[in-house]
């Protein structure tokens, strides 16, 4: 996926409710969008509901709890890698 020109959303807490809206918001905005949640399960069904949704999203589901700087040092390596680079942090 990476050298893409799509920008690039992070949205943590991305699960349900607000967050929710806010990723499948940006995938609809054409955006490349990582879902974040403390719950790897829950991160990736999310990402999947908003694939499911929005046709040609490109969602990734990580598991980030803010907290914790080793959590959070992988979730934005995984995004560089994937996507090589991020544009927004919601």
């Amino acid at each position: 996926m990476s050298g893409q020109s799509r920008p690039v959303a992070l949205v943590t807490g991305a699960t349900q409710y607000t967050g929710f809206s806010t990723a499948k918001l940006f995938a609809q905005r054409g955006f490349d969008v990582c879902v974040t949640s403390r719950s790897l399960e829950k991160a990736e069904d999310a990402a999947q509901r908003i694939r499911s949704a929005v046709p040609g999203a490109r969602v990734l589901g990580l598991q980030m709890d803010p907290p914790s700087v080793a959590q959070t040092q992988s979730a934005f390596q995984k995004v560089e890698a994937v996507f090589g680079r991020l544009d927004v942090l919601a």
